[in-house]
């Protein structure tokens, strides 16, 4: 058992590396104009800096599983923050975008893998009736990224450009380096496994698919082997994945743990939260730079209440969860994103600087709601080994339907953009994502429980 003063260095360690890799995925949406200005290209192609980088993530969280179990946790966790301080120096020195997105899947490398270990040690070294406190203050820091970058990012793009943005990335990751040496223990077991390196090859083909599948229909329809092909091809490599899990004496991944209600069921609201989300975490910043024509600094202001409040909230919803269980919180978070999305669907070329502010808090707040629970209501009733399986099924879900609903709002929004035109394309996103939001309400209405994480069975 770790004293209070070794678990809290523990913890300002994990915070830190979720800090630098937190700022990177968020700051990417105000970098993406800037960058699709500076290699001329469209946005279906500079949207891969954003679902590509969480394709890869969503692939390593899988094979994270396998190393947290081999490695000591100090070796892991040195490991993945060096790929992240590397892929943050590629991206800063290149030259042409196919270099910038080699140094963003780099960083997802070893943000893919920084993902499951953070859960998994943090709900190691704290009690089970603080789960949803040491979440909920874990995920306020890594949420403290999305309420300084967009003005950082916004400061630094429109005085330094873009570029400079890795170079922040690379010296947080020094710092993490430097700490995880000093500070990370080895705290979680050791088990002896096989690598199913088909196991991996079937996941990764499959989702790969799915997403080139869902991206190639902007320019292509259903019915060609560019788009309805690849997306078979992806369904079916995903369906021998899951079968292959099944019948493995040590599966990659142990998909028996989804018959754990209070699993399945946090699984459920991570992926309609995803996609209820999307029309607000990747469009808002599309409509006011590109459509609306702010400066990245004067969008950054608008937006700023509204992540100051999900910082808030997030931390929040943690003790909320602790002493009232998760129903009330998962509710309250459907609700805002309901409400959030019917504010998008009416956004025009009118719209005031207060009501883009508004939507946008709307958003966030809901979001803010939701983050914490999802942890701990999936992982506080597993055992030790069960606890590493599931986070990185959680975690490959989350990233996994987090990059397909960025390539599936995306879509909506080049589509009917080009039918009718951009603020079109926006609504479209919205409603979708409105529907979504609906589904997670009704979720969190009848399938979550009013109970205490320590009564979830």
């Amino acid at each position: 058992m770790l004293s209070e003063s070794h678990r809290t260095l523990v913890f300002w360690t994990l915070m830190i590396a979720a800090f630098a890799t937190s700022m990177a995925f968020s700051s990417m949406s105000i970098m993406l104009p800037p960058i699709m200005e500076t290699f001329g290209i469209p946005t279906n192609t500079a949207q891969w800096l954003i679902s590509g980088a969480a394709l890869v993530s969503g692939i390593m969280i899988p094979v994270a599983a396998f190393l947290i179990k081999l490695l000591p946790n100090r070796n892991f966790f040195i490991l993945a923050i060096t790929m992240f301080f590397l892929g943050s120096l590629l991206g800063a020195i290149a030259n042409h975008f196919y270099l910038v997105l080699a140094g963003r899947l780099i960083q997802a490398l070893g943000g893919g893998l920084l993902m499951p270990f953070s859960q998994i040690i943090l709900l190691s070294i704290y009690p089970r009736e603080k789960h949803g406190t040491a979440m909920g203050n874990f995920t306020l820091s890594a949420l403290i990224a999305p309420v300084v970058s967009p003005y950082v990012a916004g400061l630094v793009i429109d005085n330094l450009g873009w570029q400079f943005m890795f170079y922040i990335f690379g010296a947080l990751c020094f710092v993490c380096i430097v700490f995880g040496f000093v500070f990370m223990k080895n705290i979680t077991k050791k088990f002896i496994e096989s690598f199913s390196g088909i196991s991996v090859a079937l996941s990764s083909l499959g989702v790969l698919g799915l997403l080139i599948g869902l991206s190639n229909l902007s320019n292509y329809n259903f019915l060609r082997l560019e788009t309805g092909g690849v997306l078979l091809a992806g369904l079916v490599l995903l369906f021998l994945f899951v079968l292959l899990q099944f019948r493995l004496p040590n599966p990659l991944l142990d998909l028996r743990i989804l018959r754990n209600r209070s699993f399945r069921t946090a699984l459920f609201i991570a992926i309609t939260m995803y996609m209820a989300y999307m029309g607000g975490g990747v469009l808002m910043p599309i409509y006011g730079q590109t459509i609306r024509g702010f400066s990245a600094t004067a969008y950054a202001i608008i937006i700023l209440p509204g992540s100051v409040f999900m910082a808030l909230i997030t931390a929040l919803s943690g003790r909320i969860y602790d002493r009232r269980g998760p129903k009330f919180v998962t509710c309250t978070g459907a609700s805002f994103l309901c409400l959030g999305n019917i504010f998008g669907i009416m956004l025009d070329m009118e719209s005031s600087l207060f009501f883009i502010g508004l939507t946008s808090f709307m958003l966030s707040v809901g979001i803010g709601f939701l983050l914490s629970p999802i942890a701990p209501m999936a992982l506080s009733d597993l055992d030790d080994k069960g606890r590493v399986d599931g986070s990185a099924i959680l975690g490959s879900i989350r990233q996994i339907i987090n990059s397909i609903s960025i390539t599936y709002t995306i879509l909506l929004f080049t589509v009917f953009s080009s039918m009718y035109d951009s603020i079109i394309g926006l609504r479209s996103s919205f409603i979708s994502s409105l529907g979504f939001g609906i589904i997670l309400l009704m979720i969190a209405v009848f399938s979550v429980k009013k109970s205490t994480v320590n009564k979830l069975t």
